[in-house]
Protein backbone atom coordinates (compact mmCIF):
# COMPACT_ATOMS: atom_id res chain seq x y z
CA UNK A 1 0.00 0.00 0.00
CA UNK A 2 1.58 3.53 -1.00
CA UNK A 3 -0.06 6.46 1.06
CA UNK A 4 0.46 9.82 0.77
CA UNK A 5 -1.29 12.55 3.07
CA UNK A 6 -1.06 16.72 2.15
CA UNK A 7 0.70 18.13 -0.79
CA UNK A 8 1.90 21.86 -0.91
CA UNK A 9 2.08 23.94 -3.56
CA UNK A 10 2.30 27.93 -3.27
CA UNK A 11 2.69 27.46 0.18
CA UNK A 12 -1.33 26.07 0.59
CA UNK A 13 -2.66 22.09 0.64
CA UNK A 14 -3.69 20.90 -3.29
CA UNK A 15 -5.49 17.97 -1.52
CA UNK A 16 -5.04 14.75 0.14
CA UNK A 17 -4.40 11.65 -2.11
CA UNK A 18 -3.92 8.15 -1.44
CA UNK A 19 -3.68 4.76 -3.49
CA UNK A 20 -4.14 1.39 -2.43
CA UNK A 21 -2.47 -0.84 -4.77
CA UNK A 22 -1.96 -4.52 -4.71
CA UNK A 23 1.86 -4.90 -5.23
CA UNK A 24 1.81 -8.42 -6.35
CA UNK A 25 -0.53 -8.00 -8.64
CA UNK A 26 1.26 -5.33 -10.43
CA UNK A 27 4.37 -5.30 -12.95
CA UNK A 28 6.49 -2.51 -12.35
CA UNK A 29 5.95 -0.73 -15.22
CA UNK A 30 2.38 -0.07 -14.32
CA UNK A 31 3.27 1.31 -11.28
CA UNK A 32 5.15 3.40 -12.85
CA UNK A 33 2.84 4.56 -15.49
CA UNK A 34 0.30 5.35 -12.62
CA UNK A 35 2.50 7.61 -10.40
CA UNK A 36 4.10 9.09 -13.74
CA UNK A 37 0.30 10.05 -14.75
CA UNK A 38 -0.46 11.49 -11.25
CA UNK A 39 2.49 13.86 -11.46
CA UNK A 40 1.69 14.89 -14.90
CA UNK A 41 -1.94 15.37 -13.56
CA UNK A 42 -0.53 17.85 -10.28
CA UNK A 43 1.55 19.38 -12.50
CA UNK A 44 -1.45 20.82 -14.61
CA UNK A 45 -2.95 22.08 -11.93
CA UNK A 46 -5.33 19.47 -11.09
CA UNK A 47 -5.69 17.36 -7.68
CA UNK A 48 -6.92 14.11 -7.16
CA UNK A 49 -10.41 13.94 -5.74
CA UNK A 50 -11.01 10.17 -5.00
CA UNK A 51 -9.09 6.94 -3.71
CA UNK A 52 -7.79 4.98 -6.65
CA UNK A 53 -7.51 0.91 -6.08
CA UNK A 54 -5.89 -0.39 -8.77
CA UNK A 55 -5.80 -4.35 -9.54
CA UNK A 56 -4.68 -6.51 -12.65
CA UNK A 57 -8.16 -7.28 -14.10
CA UNK A 58 -9.32 -3.12 -13.72
CA UNK A 59 -8.18 -0.26 -15.81
CA UNK A 60 -6.32 2.55 -14.21
CA UNK A 61 -9.15 5.66 -13.90
CA UNK A 62 -7.88 8.84 -11.99
CA UNK A 63 -10.62 11.50 -10.94
CA UNK A 64 -9.45 14.56 -10.91
CA UNK A 65 -10.96 18.07 -9.99
CA UNK A 66 -9.40 21.40 -11.02
CA UNK A 67 -8.99 24.31 -7.84
CA UNK A 68 -9.44 27.20 -8.25
CA UNK A 69 -6.44 29.73 -7.90
CA UNK A 70 -6.91 32.31 -5.16
CA UNK A 71 -5.01 34.61 -2.85
CA UNK A 72 -3.88 33.20 0.79
CA UNK A 73 -6.88 34.94 2.17
CA UNK A 74 -9.66 34.51 -0.14
CA UNK A 75 -10.17 37.83 0.38
CA UNK A 76 -9.19 40.55 -2.78
CA UNK A 77 -6.71 43.27 -1.33
CA UNK A 78 -7.27 46.99 -2.67
CA UNK A 79 -4.72 49.65 -2.07
CA UNK A 80 -5.29 52.02 1.10
CA UNK A 81 -3.55 55.04 2.18
CA UNK A 82 -4.41 56.33 5.35
CA UNK A 83 -4.65 59.80 6.16
CA UNK A 84 -1.39 61.81 6.56
CA UNK A 85 0.72 58.86 5.25
CA UNK A 86 3.01 59.26 2.22
CA UNK A 87 2.54 55.15 1.32
CA UNK A 88 -0.44 53.14 0.64
CA UNK A 89 -0.77 49.66 2.34
CA UNK A 90 -2.45 46.75 0.86
CA UNK A 91 -5.86 46.05 3.23
CA UNK A 92 -9.18 43.67 2.44
CA UNK A 93 -11.72 44.91 0.35
CA UNK A 94 -14.07 44.72 3.05
CA UNK A 95 -12.14 46.57 6.02
CA UNK A 96 -11.47 48.92 2.92
CA UNK A 97 -15.08 49.46 2.42
CA UNK A 98 -16.41 49.67 6.05
CA UNK A 99 -13.60 52.80 6.60
CA UNK A 100 -15.82 53.98 4.17
CA UNK A 101 -19.25 53.17 6.15
CA UNK A 102 -20.17 50.87 3.59
CA UNK A 103 -21.05 47.12 4.85
CA UNK A 104 -21.54 44.47 2.44
CA UNK A 105 -23.80 41.58 3.67
CA UNK A 106 -23.54 37.71 1.73
CA UNK A 107 -23.84 35.57 4.05
CA UNK A 108 -26.35 33.79 5.56
CA UNK A 109 -27.86 35.06 8.93
CA UNK A 110 -26.78 32.82 12.26
CA UNK A 111 -26.44 34.25 15.33
CA UNK A 112 -22.77 35.02 15.01
CA UNK A 113 -23.35 36.90 11.90
CA UNK A 114 -26.31 38.99 13.27
CA UNK A 115 -24.13 39.53 16.37
CA UNK A 116 -21.22 40.54 13.89
CA UNK A 117 -23.73 42.98 11.90
CA UNK A 118 -25.54 44.44 15.25
CA UNK A 119 -22.23 45.47 16.35
CA UNK A 120 -20.75 46.97 13.30
CA UNK A 121 -23.55 48.77 12.74
CA UNK A 122 -23.83 50.38 16.32
CA UNK A 123 -19.90 50.74 16.18
CA UNK A 124 -20.15 52.83 13.05
CA UNK A 125 -23.61 54.71 14.42
CA UNK A 126 -21.35 55.83 17.69
CA UNK A 127 -18.30 56.65 15.56
CA UNK A 128 -20.25 59.15 13.71
CA UNK A 129 -24.54 59.21 14.32
CA UNK A 130 -25.33 61.60 11.18
CA UNK A 131 -23.15 60.25 9.06
CA UNK A 132 -24.78 57.57 6.32
CA UNK A 133 -24.11 54.17 6.82
CA UNK A 134 -24.70 52.27 3.04
CA UNK A 135 -26.16 48.66 3.55
CA UNK A 136 -25.75 46.12 0.88
CA UNK A 137 -27.46 42.79 1.34
CA UNK A 138 -26.82 39.37 -0.89
CA UNK A 139 -27.85 37.50 1.61
CA UNK A 140 -29.57 33.78 1.04
CA UNK A 141 -31.71 33.66 3.90
CA UNK A 142 -31.64 33.86 7.58
CA UNK A 143 -32.64 32.33 10.87
CA UNK A 144 -35.36 33.88 12.14
CA UNK A 145 -34.79 35.62 15.38
CA UNK A 146 -31.02 36.72 14.23
CA UNK A 147 -32.73 38.13 11.09
CA UNK A 148 -35.51 39.97 13.08
CA UNK A 149 -33.09 41.60 15.31
CA UNK A 150 -31.03 42.73 12.59
CA UNK A 151 -34.46 44.07 11.18
CA UNK A 152 -35.36 46.06 14.43
CA UNK A 153 -31.62 47.59 14.66
CA UNK A 154 -32.50 48.89 11.12
CA UNK A 155 -35.76 50.25 12.00
CA UNK A 156 -34.61 51.73 15.11
CA UNK A 157 -31.67 53.49 13.19
CA UNK A 158 -33.95 54.52 11.00
CA UNK A 159 -35.93 56.72 13.20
Amino acid sequence: TLAAGRCYRDHRPIAAFQYLISLNMMTALQIAVLLLSHFVIMAAGFAPQSVVDVASSSSTALQAKRLPITMPTQTPMVPYRPPGSDYAQFVGIYDRMVRDRILFIGNFIDEENANSIISSILYLRKEDSTGPITLYLNVPGALLRPGLAVYDLLRQIGK
